[in-house]
Parts: structure tokens; C-alpha cells; sequence
């Protein structure tokens, strides 16, 4: 027991040490100009610890105490702005009454957004959930008719593809075209489709 007791101090002075070494890092990195967007993807850490790391002032200075665990306190503080967030408060209105940085808030704002979402209890998903039913629906109730409505058309259009005197034995229609720059005549490719909706159609098969 009384070696257990000495591993768990030497496990706290050394993460003592690493939050240490990484408040120098991002106070170096900030001295240097970079943004907290930057230095939390140098450092792999959210912007709400950095905020909280630049904050606390140096553990030895003459009347401070060191501070609790970074992870403890981005806990309690993204706890803070939920609670907040879920009564309705704004983003600008929880800046002023928690005293934090717009940058935090934002990304702590972002972080509860995506909760929410993946949340399928909440009501945002069940909306979501209902929207994409009632979307489905609609389209199994329209692909039906779309497709008889297609199906007509490509049989109207495939015969009077090869039955119409307009088109050429190249597979142009000589009823549409247009006349280019230079005078040269150029005709439209004819299609089952083009076909089906033509209203210049002349069966080649009746006699004139």
C-alpha cells in the first residue's frame, strides 16, 4: 500500500509537469502570434483548454495555489454552458455571465450542436427523422407515374423515331437546325425522347 501511495504521487507530479510544458508551449506559440485555432491543432487540445491553460497564472508565484486539473475544469465549465445553452441563453449573453472568450464559447457552443444531433432522443433528430419520411413518401408516390410517364413517352418516341421523314439516315432531324456564321445548315441529333414531344412528326410510311 505505502508503494502504491508513492507511484500515484510520482503519476501526479509528472502530469503536473506535462500540463506545465504545454502551457509554455501555447503561451510561446500565442507570443509568436498564432491563433488559438492554430496552436489547438498543433498541440491536439480544444480551444476551451487553451483558454483555460492561458488563464492560470504560474504554479510557485507567492500567494498562488496550483490549479485543479485542466480536464476537470473544461468538464465543469462545458457543463456551465450546456446547462445555459438547454435554458436558452445566447452565445453573447453566456460570454458576458461566464466571463469567456467568444472563441470558447463558440466551440463549446459547436461541441453541444453535435450532441444534440447524434442524440437520437432529441427533438431536432426526430425532426429530421420525420422530414426525411415525409421526403421518401413523396417520392415513391411520384416515381410510379414518373416512370409509366417515361415508359409511354420512350415507346411514342421510338416510333416515330424510325418512322418520321424528317430524320436522315445519319440520325438527324432535318427539322431542326440552324444556320452557322458561314451558311452551313447543322441538324439536331433525333432521340426517342425529342420524338415523343415533336409536333411536326410526318409518318415516311404514308403515301403522298
Amino acid at each position: 500500500m505505502k508503494q502504491l501511495g508513492t507511484d500515484e504521487k510520482v503519476a501526479k507530479r509528472m502530469e503536473h509537469c506535462d500540463t506545465d510544458d504545454l502551457k509554455v508551449r501555447i503561451e510561446k506559440l500565442r507570443a509568436k502570434g498564432k491563433t488559438y485555432r492554430e496552436i489547438a491543432k498543433q498541440e491536439r487540445v480544444s480551444i476551451a483548454q487553451i483558454s483555460r491553460i492561458l488563464k492560470q497564472p504560474t504554479v510557485g508565484e507567492a500567494g498562488v495555489k496550483p490549479q485543479t486539473s485542466s480536464v476537470d475544469s473544461d468538464g465543469e465549465e462545458a457543463a456551465a454552458v450546456f446547462e445555459l445553452l438547454e435554458k436558452g441563453k445566447s452565445l453573447p449573453k453566456i460570454v458576458i455571465d461566464r466571463k469567456m472568450s467568444p472563441h470558447e464559447a463558440r466551440q463549446l457552443h459547436e461541441e453541444w450542436v453535435g450532441l444534440k444531433e447524434i442524440d437520437v432522443n432529441q427533438p431536432i433528430v426526430l425532426k429530421q427523422i420525420k422530414q426525411l419520411q415525409k421526403l421518401l413518401a413523396h417520392e415513391i408516390v411520384l416515381s410510379l407515374p414518373l416512370r409509366q410517364l417515361f415508359k409511354q413517352a420512350g415507346d411514342i418516341g421510338g416510333f416515330r423515331l424510325k418512322n418520321c421523314s424528317y430524320v436522315n439516315s445519319k440520325g438527324f432531324c432535318t427539322n431542326w437546325y440552324w444556320n452557322s456564321e458561314d451558311g452551313s445548315k447543322y441538324h439536331k441529333q433525333a432521340d426517342a425522347l425529342r420524338c415523343a414531344f415533336c409536333f411536326d412528326f410526318k409518318d415516311n410510311r404514308v403515301a403522298s
